[in-house]
């Protein structure tokens, strides 16, 4: 799990972005979202220098990569700047073997559909682990909760013909 820092941090970012979005003078606009692109363009070229530098090292370079991409800032910040080694379905497969009796039903343009089978842990343990692997998710559906699915009135109020 992210330390709270940094969830703390992203959550300022999401504030001042707003504020950003409320500025009404369209050249102080322009010139703040110039700003934050180009400090964001400056860290993914960083990040893929690290990126670029750690694959020189082959094997110990692998390691590197392993740790950082198992570490969730980390990994998010990969993802942010397209740089993450694996794909969004590998890293939705990864988060998958932690649970049993989940099946993957679909994965699609960012979209991913599961199955609970079994008797599994908890919903909102399977959905945070997808949200760790995959911050980058559109949407989650699970099948097979209490959440999911149709219920007819019929079905909550007896069957009337």
């Amino acid at each position: 799990m992210q330390d709270r820092s940094f969830q703390q941090r992203i959550g300022r970012i999401e504030t001042l972005v707003g504020e950003l979005e409320a500025i009404s003078d369209p050249a102080v606009k322009a010139a703040a979202k110039e700003l934050v692109a180009s400090v964001m363009d400056l860290n993914a070229a960083a990040f893929e220098r690290v990126v670029q530098v750690a694959a020189r090292y082959g094997d110990a370079g692998s390691r590197l990569m392993d740790g950082l991409i198992r570490d969730e800032a980390v990994s998010s910040l990969l993802i942010l700047y397209g740089l993450h080694p694996q794909d969004f379905e590998t890293r939705v497969r990864g988060a998958l073997k932690n649970f049993e009796g989940v099946k993957l039903v679909s994965i699609e343009e960012g979209r991913i559909v599961l199955r609970m089978e079994g008797k599994e842990r908890s919903e909102s343990a399977l959905r945070q682990a997808i949200a760790v692997a995959a911050p980058d998710l559109v949407d989650l559906i699970i099948e097979g909760t209490a959440q999911s699915g149709f219920v007819p009135l019929e079905a909550l109020s007896g069957a009337r013909a």
